[in-house]
């Protein structure tokens, strides 16, 4: 027995009423076994035994006082014992017809096989009843356990196809996104300018969309050394809208960026000069702005 529950003879005698004087032990049991399924299953087995004993006749005086006074006072052991009995007295009524224990004597049309006294062609008729029942009922549960099942198959093969159906619908939405990303243009637009720094009549032509989001601009330089170079951006009147100090040329070419916002459809100048002093060069480009 587990350390946790009562030993099997305490249990026994909790259900015939024996704790005499150990009214907190049964008060205890009582409590645990709504809170403890496993004691629960343990005490059920003994309430079997229990009648098991009172039908085999091997419970003595006391018990049997007990069983009959205190043990049957609930409704389902009643209930219990009364299914029981009717299980014996199936079982040896079908085990004594299969030995051929009882036969008919001659002349005689009675034999009791725990049914009562019936004819025999009554008894045969109530027993095919009987079969006739439980087979029926058995094909009924079937029904409603196939039913049931069929049911859950349907419910369950409609939810796959409204999965399928939003994976479909994901899957060309995703596609679809795809597409558009590859024939949207890109958001960068390079400005390159490859002329020397005396050239300054060469206009270059940037042309800004809605999705631009950002301007690279690459000047090669003739005479690019190891110092760095000031870059300042003119709009058609000359102010300055745009400086970038400091920047270091990569080989023979400068790289930096031009904001966006800063730029309308109009003429513009960059010059870059190097510093701490030198002359500046002058860039020019158009930006048009298109839809």
């Amino acid at each position: 027995m587990n350390g946790r529950f009562p030993t099997d003879g305490t249990i026994r005698q909790y259900l015939l009423g024996q704790l005499d004087d150990q009214a907190d032990l049964e008060n205890t049991l009582s409590e645990q076994m709504l809170f403890d399924d496993g004691l629960s299953e343990i005490v059920d087995a003994h309430e079997d035994e229990i009648i098991d004993d009172y039908l085999d006749g091997t419970l003595n005086a006391a018990d049997k006082k007990a069983f009959k006074e205190y043990f049957l006072q609930p409704r389902e052991r009643r209930e219990k014992l009364r299914f029981a009995g009717l299980l014996r007295r199936q079982i040896k009524g079908t085990s004594a017809e299969t030995r051929g224990d009882v036969l008919p004597g001659p002349g005689s049309n009675v034999v009791d096989h725990g049914l009562g006294n019936l004819p025999v062609h009554w008894r045969s008729h109530f027993r095919t009843y009987c079969e006739l029942a439980t087979l029926a009922l058995l094909v009924i549960l079937g029904s409603v356990y196939l039913a049931r099942i069929h049911q859950d198959m349907k419910a369950a093969s409609q939810v796959q196809k409204e999965l399928e159906s939003k994976l479909a619908q994901e899957r060309e939405r995703s596609a679809a996104l795809d597409n558009q990303l590859r024939q949207s243009p890109a958001p960068v637009v390079r400005l390159t300018f490859f002329a020397s720094f005396r050239d300054v009549n060469d206009i270059q032509q940037v042309e800004i969309k809605p999705s631009t989001q950002r301007i690279n601009v690459e000047i090669r330089l003739q005479d690019a050394s190891q110092r760095t170079y000031d870059v300042r951006l003119e709009d058609p009147i000359g102010q300055t809208i745009w400086l970038q100090k400091g920047l270091k040329p990569s080989s023979s070419d400068l790289y930096f960026e031009l904001p966006r916002e800063v730029l309308k459809a109009a003429h513009y100048s960059l010059f870059v000069s190097p510093e701490p002093s030198g002359r500046a060069r002058e860039y020019r480009f158009q930006a048009r702005i298109t839809q």
